[in-house]
């Protein structure tokens, strides 16, 4: 089923691979912790704006600054993280000429970058107005400017992500509905296979298996895309439940449809709020600055997210049958 170059198999490639992870993860508590503060105060601060613009209310201004500067200092860092780790991950994408990586991840630092960008303008906007200055035209045009190219970049990351995702959801169902073709088509997604190796160098077969865990894991999601490496590469005791397995790419890759499936719209919402910010007045572009806030909770919050998820999954799979066949062995 697998090529057999023994240093493409061995545990060492594995622990690189959860050491990538790892260094990919540092700082993810305090991103997830400061996101949620940025998107309440962010509901807080456009539900004010919103009802301000229909009737004037002179406490509301104070309040809009103050909102303004606290979301602007929290959100440098945030943004800076995720440009962290679209960096990290397109430099391992460029590394084993993987173009699709390469190209998610730098939506995915342009959305960090960008952020970083209209959170420190957001923050000088907020100054301004504590200090009862009026912004210039030309900090509005930068937050306008900003925000486009973000929420621009982010529709993209979305549905790049919901289509991968989708076309690997429904291979993996017609395998599943082939009775017993789902776990040789699936190892083939995370090993080199005899065929592909026949006119490959070893680093070649090396840089094929990199690219194969990094597509494996955009559309699984980094904690499945492990469990199946493991039980396909590391020798176990204990024989592997492989209904249960496949069972757990489904849902994995449902799940991971649904987040890409927000971030889209996410993304539309937000370029929606910033034309409007740019072109009109009134209650509209900070309504939807907050309705997008309440979506960005979704996926910020991991507990918020996995109930979604969860309840999502089983509207989807109620009535559906699980995998309960699975014919051929997995050797590697």
């Amino acid at each position: 089923m697998g090529a057999n170059v023994p240093f493409v198999y061995s545990h060492s490639s594995l622990r690189a691979r959860d050491q990538l992870n790892a260094n990919l993860s540092l700082g993810s508590s305090y991103k997830e912790a400061a996101a949620i503060v940025i998107d309440g105060n962010s509901i807080l601060r456009n539900g004010a704006s919103s009802v301000s613009a229909i009737s004037s209310i002179p406490a509301v201004a104070a309040l809009t600054s103050g909102s303004a500067v606290l979301g602007g200092f929290l959100g440098v860092p945030v943004g800076l993280y995720f440009t962290r780790i679209g960096a990290l991950q397109g430099r391992a994408a460029v590394l084993c000429k993987d173009v699709e990586g390469a190209g998610h991840s730098a939506l995915l630092g342009t959305v960090g970058l960008s952020y970083a960008g209209i959170s420190g303008v957001l923050s000088a906007y907020g100054i301004m107005g504590l200090q009862g200055a009026a912004a210039p035209a030309s900090l509005i045009g930068s937050l306008g400017g900003l925000g486009i190219v973000m929420q621009t970049a982010l529709t993209f990351y979305g549905a790049h992500g919901l289509y991968k995702t989708h076309e690997f959801g429904q291979e993996l169902q017609k395998h599943i509905d082939d009775k017993g073709d789902a776990l040789a088509w699936l190892a083939d997604q995370l090993v080199v296979t005899d065929d592909e190796a026949k006119e490959l160098s070893p680093e070649q077969i090396g840089e094929l298996l990199k690219k194969k865990w990094n597509q494996f894991e955009l559309r699984v999601g980094t904690d499945c895309a492990k469990m199946v490496r493991d039980n396909i590469f590391l020798k176990k005791k204990q024989p592997v439940d492989f209904e249960n397995m496949i069972q757990a790419v489904v849902k994995a890759n449902f799940k991971q449809q649904v987040r890409y499936a927000l971030l889209l719209f996410i993304g539309l919402l937000g370029l929606a709020a910033f034309a409007a910010f740019m072109v009109v007045t009134g209650p509209l572009s900070p309504i939807l600055f907050a309705v997008g806030s309440a979506f960005w909770l979704l996926i910020d919050s991991s507990k918020v997210h996995n109930y979604v998820a969860e309840k999502c999954w089983n509207w989807h799979s109620e009535g559906k049958p699980r995998v309960t066949h699975c014919n051929q062995p997995l050797s590697a």
